[in-house]
């Protein structure tokens, strides 16, 4: 084995998993966060980390270099943003396994910015939405510039920050003049002030001629925490102004959809882009939840969203129970088509096993209990070298498995 794929999933690598793995000389690790233990990779002579987890595609963003180095900007263990886009970098960054230094260094190019598809709507003879699509995943510095297309030069135009969702710049304009041309073009600065422009497009406020519902979507990319989640929502007004909006949360066992203000519980978020977190709910419990917007005439609701909390404490006198690690043993090492397992923890009575191959592909999914009791998992899997990720919820062990 000369190469190694870990991927996003993979939370930690445990004590010496790649001992005297000499013939590795390319480590590729796509989680920022993960915990590598002190042997993990002894005596891996040959080792060198890839540029990796990058999205070196895309317009404006790399998503993690640990030490990033051009024209005397330097950054440490974050994200970087924001970028120009048709601008080559120089980069450089070094990770230290122990006993075992790499440097790397390159360079990539981001992509060129695109603003296609620019349109309107005349929401009502005041007010327009506009949209055009882009490949620009910048988190600020977007928006609009607009004017009536009669304006001189001198009059400086005006501009509204507006954010990308699902590839899409949109935005709303109010307080226009009936019965007038403006024009609009989107938008990009970047962290180093250069700024970026699309196309002009032109609009007429008398076109308005039908109402516009708010736009609204609920996301499925919502992130658990024990028993709070993160949840995400889009909201673009229509031709009446928006009073509030949020997104409503309920247990499933009460009721498929919630008809009654006791059923229902509410967070409120604001923006085009919302986001917010929803705290204290019941561990091991199913929701739903869904994005809203209430207008004069009414609230308008994104589709329904599920999802279950964490496995929690089996008791108060017991919180301290959730610092204790999982622990996760393979009763022999390499296997043939067996692979016996003891795991245990306090989270959960079963825990989840991911499979997967060196080049992080998933082979196998599947529970096992946590019981502190040997327990067999039928392998489905051809001969080779595999990583093995068991999660309890709360915390997450790999191991490597031979197969046979």
């Amino acid at each position: 084995m000369t190469e190694l794929n870990i991927p996003q999933s993979v939370t930690s690598i445990e004590n010496k998993a790649f001992y005297n793995c000499k013939d590795l000389n390319l480590l590729s690790i796509h989680n920022k966060d993960i915990l590598i233990a002190e042997n993990a990779f002894k005596y891996c002579q040959g080792l060198a980390i890839a540029n990796s987890p990058t999205s070196l595609a895309l317009t404006t963003k790399t998503s993690f270099i640990p030490y990033f180095y051009d024209n005397n900007s330097y950054y440490n263990n974050g994200d970087i943003t924001n970028l120009d886009p048709s601008t080559t970098y120089d980069y450089s960054y070094g990770l230290i396994i122990y006993d075992n230094y790499c440097e790397i260094k390159g360079w990539y190019t981001t992509s060129e910015l695109t603003w296609v598809n620019g349109r309107f709507d005349a929401t009502s003879t005041s007010s327009a939405r506009l949209i055009v699509e882009t490949n620009c995943d910048a988190t600020a510095g977007t928006g609009y510039e607009w004017r009536r297309i009669d304006a001189p030069d001198i009059i400086a135009s005006s501009k509204v920050s507006c954010p990308v969702v699902d590839g899409m710049l949109v935005g709303t304009l109010r307080n226009l003049n009936p019965d007038v041309y403006y024009k609009f073009r989107p938008y990009y600065t970047s962290a180093s002030g250069n700024t970026y422009y699309g196309d002009w497009v032109g609009f007429y406020t008398a076109d308005a001629n039908v109402y516009f519902e708010p736009e609204v979507r609920t996301y499925r990319d919502y992130s658990i925490s024990q028993n709070s989640v993160k949840v995400k929502g889009y909201a673009l007004e229509g031709t009446d102004v928006i009073i509030s909006q949020g997104f409503e949360y309920w247990e499933t066992g009460n009721s498929i959809t919630p008809l009654s203000t006791e059923d229902r519980k509410i967070v409120t978020s604001t923006g085009i882009a919302m986001s917010a977190t929803i705290s204290d709910l019941e561990y091991d419990t199913t929701y739903k939840y869904r994005a809203f917007v209430t207008t004069a005439k009414g609230t308008v609701y994104g589709e329904e969203v599920e999802f279950t909390t964490d496995c929690g404490p089996t008791g108060i006198e017991n919180i301290e129970i959730k610092s204790n690690e999982l622990s996760v043993v393979l009763r022999e090492n390499p296997v043939t088509n067996t692979a016996w397992i003891k795991a245990i923890g306090n989270a959960c009575n079963v825990i989840q096993y991911t499979i997967t191959s060196m080049s992080g592909s998933i082979v196998e999914t599947g529970n096992v209990a946590l019981d502190g009791e040997w327990n067999a998992i039928e392998l489905n899997c051809n001969s080779g070298i595999y990583l093995m990720t068991v999660s309890d919820g709360l915390q997450a062990k790999t191991l490597r498995l031979i197969v046979r």
